[in-house]
């Protein structure tokens, strides 16, 4: 079954990218959607770099130390 489940989303990640890169298959998206997807690679960056900052031991740290959002450099140790 585990077998079975990765070939599966092993063919729908292949296929979700062929459609989208390759020249020769006519599918074309809507200016409305190439739109949307403008905004995909700043919403994926931030959910990377967000827990980061933010949650740097599992707990959300709103402080002004926050060694990622300090102005100074930090120090070598």
């Amino acid at each position: 079954m585990t077998y079975l489940i990765i070939v599966v989303l092993t063919a729908i990640v292949f296929l979700s990218r062929y459609l989208f890169l390759e020249p020769k298959v006519p599918l074309r998206i809507s200016s409305g959607a190439q739109r949307f997807l403008a905004y995909a690679s700043p919403a994926v960056l931030t959910a990377i770099w967000g827990p980061i900052v933010f949650l740097p031991h599992g707990e959300l740290v709103l402080a002004d130390n926050l060694p990622y959002l300090s102005p100074r450099p930090l120090p070598l140790s």
